[in-house]
């Protein structure tokens, strides 16, 4: 397996776990005082990463020993809104209130996988692998793992106003689907801070075929006084904005069109793009 593989092949490892579980705890009462850390180890490649997050500025924080995953870094920090969904899938999942659990390993060739979570109340640190770790917990890995291809999951927000949130100009250069996640190849004036980007959708659905609906994305700029024109591809999981179509349209065929149109803020360009459902 070269360096390459790494990532894609850990997130289908961990598409596979036990049965979930459930939290009763609300969040925590200082999303600034949360800190969040995956580890992985292990597998034929012999990964050894860890990414770290800290809600102070919500900058992810990549360290590799060993194999790595490769590719080009992008300075990636969560926006509020991304780092409060976040924060509410660990309590979802039931981490906080776990304590030091592992759930054990099955394969010497498996990705093993160490989560911790602190906010100065709730410390919680759990170990497992594809096979042992409940279905919450392997999703939550996934998303964590995910961050090393700069990709974050797009955010359904019903009711909102396109074009709302952070502003900080960019600009779309090309954007292509690549299974459940879409790639968007921009650029910004900065370069030495780590800027925040989401994808946001409004699931509005205009009839037509096929469906229209209307994404944006948001960008915050945290002050970066360099004005260099960093050039990155942003990945976005679009799993929930899929299962919200096919709230809407039940019994639709995998392969189905929706035709979306992205604006950006700063671009002047609606830019358009016909996904397929997984």
């Amino acid at each position: 397996m070269n360096d390459s593989t790494v990532v894609p092949a850990l997130l289908a490892a961990l598409a596979f776990g036990t049965a979930g579980c459930t939290s009763s705890l609300s969040g925590p009462a200082d999303l600034d005082e949360v800190s969040i850390e995956v580890h992985v180890t292990g597998g034929l490649a012999g990964i050894d990463e860890r990414i770290e997050i800290s809600g102070r500025d919500r900058v992810v924080e990549t360290t590799c020993s060993g194999a790595c995953t490769g590719g080009d870094e992008v300075a990636l920090a969560l926006t509020g809104l991304q780092w409060q969904d976040l924060v509410d899938e660990v309590f979802g999942s039931g981490l906080p209130q776990m304590g030091e659990r592992d759930f054990g390993t099955e394969c010497c060739d498996f990705f093993e996988v160490e989560i911790t979570y602190d906010d100065g109340d709730h410390r919680a640190v759990v170990a497992g692998d594809a096979n042992t770790l409940p279905d919450r917990l392997a999703a939550l890995a996934r998303r964590l793992m995910a961050l090393r291809e700069a990709t974050v999951p797009a955010l359904v927000r019903p009711g909102a106003v396109p074009g709302s949130g952070p502003s900080s100009p960019l600009q779309i250069d090309s954007l292509w689907q690549s299974g459940h996640r879409l790639e968007v190849a921009l650029h910004y004036s900065g370069g030495c801070e780590a800027h925040g980007i989401d994808l946001l959708f409004d699931a509005e659905w205009r009839e037509s075929f096929p469906v229209q609906t209307t994404a944006w994305l948001t960008h915050h700029d945290p002050g970066d006084m360099c004005d260099a024109l960093p050039h990155e591809v942003r990945g976005f999981d679009l799993t929930r904005f899929f299962e919200t179509y096919r709230a809407s349209y039940p019994g639709s065929a995998a392969g189905t069109p929706i035709s979306v149109g992205i604006t950006a803020p700063g671009d002047s360009t609606v830019h358009t793009i016909e996904v397929l459902l997984p």
